[in-house]
């Protein structure tokens, strides 16, 4: 039991860690050599150790709406903008009551 509480902890701790997994399925593959009080003493702590790491491995994955890498660099030059010819528009003048 002592062994499953530590790599429950170590999964609690970073559920997004590379190991995480792996230390759910080594929870998973001595489960059934604990004793049943064991297995329900661990049970609600083994299903949120679990939950947490399904959370992190979805939230790793891009979605359909996250946008494509953009490489980085210097922005690409503006083209400046010419005055127009006849100069800036004239003032309204006020409208008489």
């Amino acid at each position: 039991m002592h062994d499953a509480l530590i790599r429950i902890a170590a999964v609690l701790a970073d559920p997004g860690a590379p190991g995480a997994t792996a230390e759910i399925d080594a929870v998973r593959a001595r489960w059934k050599g604990l004793d049943a009080a064991e297995r329900a003493a661990l049970t609600p702590l083994a299903k949120l150790a679990a939950e947490r790491v399904a959370a992190a491995a979805a939230a790793a994955r891009p979605s359909l709406f996250d946008l494509p890498p953009v490489a980085a660099g210097p922005p690409a030059p503006v083209a400046p903008v010419d005055p127009p010819a006849d100069g800036p528009p004239a003032p309204a003048e006020p409208a008489s009551a």
